[in-house]
């Protein structure tokens, strides 16, 4: 599998657990000392620092909503630097309800991720989501 193909399956894949709630696929993905930020006009609104801090916050959220309440669309998925230990990958978020209908846009963004490769599977070190605007 090319590089390319293994991260936007490792993309697909992960996101696919945020949203269908499956805490051990999205545990897979992360490194213990991984990072995420939220950005909003360039600035920090929320972060977490390991991987158990990122569960735990995730886990808060999906007590508040049944599973599959949000999809995250992801397009124009751009791998800016790939070797055979690290990647930088770029991509759009469209965030959608997944229960209302008509489906309605919660958020957009862009994804800068930071991945590498542990124990032969990719996993976010660092992730960082620009929003174009306030989460509604």
């Amino acid at each position: 599998m090319s590089g390319l193909r293994e991260i936007a399956e490792f993309v697909a894949r992960s996101t696919f657990g945020v949203d269908q709630q499956r805490r051990e696929v999205v545990e897979q993905a992360w490194v213990e000392e991984g990072r995420f930020e939220f950005h909003l006009n360039g600035e920090v609104v929320r972060e977490a620092e390991g991987r158990d801090t990122i569960l735990s916050r995730l886990e808060a959220a999906w007590q508040t909503r049944p599973v599959g309440a949000s999809r995250h669309v992801i397009t124009n998925l751009w791998v800016e630097h790939c070797d055979e230990e690290t990647a930088t990958v770029f991509y759009y978020l469209t965030l959608v309800s997944g229960r209302d209908q008509p489906p309605r846009i919660i958020a957009t963004g862009v994804y800068r991720d930071y991945l590498v490769r542990r124990d032969g599977a990719w996993r976010w070190r660092e992730r960082l989501l620009e929003l174009d605007g306030p989460i509604g």
